[in-house]
């Protein structure tokens, strides 16, 4: 399905960065110019700290552009 594909790309793309997959969706929706912020859940400590990269994180355009499709 797309979705599935969608999260294969994250994933790939993660893998390329040394990055969370987490860390790269949300860096993904920030990039996007008509998004303001992102309303991130997480369930425990762990997961924040996996993520909280995401804020600092700038996906390269090829990288974007690889999310997009």
């Amino acid at each position: 399905s797309r979705n599935l594909e969608i999260a294969e790309r994250v994933k790939a793309v993660a893998g390329r960065m040394g990055r969370h997959p987490g860390e790269v969706a949300i860096a993904y929706v920030l990039r996007n110019p008509s998004v303001t912020g992102a309303i991130v859940g997480f369930r425990n400590e762990t997961q924040v700290r996996e993520l909280q990269g995401a804020v600092s994180l700038v996906l390269p355009d090829d990288e974007f552009e690889y999310l997009k499709a």
